[in-house]
């Protein structure tokens, strides 16, 4: 395993972790819905450049049409790396946090974030472990 892809994968690891502790949080609270806000955004970030990592160094796969996170997401699902386009709508999500950074969005977000989302991070942890593993 590449040193950058291991080091990208635990701080994934980690962010993840962190972002999970938002469940038990008050929703309510502006500080706990931008600190949600962030670490999503975050942990969305170095998952997406992770899977580019296992997509080049497990799948030899490097010529991506851009290398944007969009274009990687949907190189990963034609491998099965990940197995639901909501992964797109992610991205989506992402951008619209990061650039518009909309407090009321994230609100209305919180229960995708802190359930599917973080599923959808947890499950891809696991195929990457399994790759690794072979």
């Amino acid at each position: 395993m590449a040193y950058r892809f291991e080091k990208r994968f635990n701080s994934f690891k980690k962010s993840l972790e962190s972002l999970k502790t938002a469940r038990d949080r008050d929703w309510t609270d502006d500080f706990v819905l931008s600190g949600t806000g962030a670490k999503f955004c975050i942990t969305f970030e170095l998952a997406w450049k992770t899977i580019k990592d296992v997509l080049i160094e497990y799948y030899g796969i490097d010529d991506f049409v851009t290398g944007s996170p969009k274009d990687t997401l949907r190189r990963a699902f034609k491998t099965d790396l990940i197995d639901d386009d909501s992964w797109l709508k992610m991205a989506t999500l992402r951008n619209e946090i990061a650039h518009d950074y909309d407090l009321d969005l994230v609100e209305e977000s919180m229960q995708a974030i802190t359930g599917e989302y973080v599923s959808f991070f947890e499950k891809l942890v696991e195929k990457i472990n399994a790759i690794c593993e072979k």
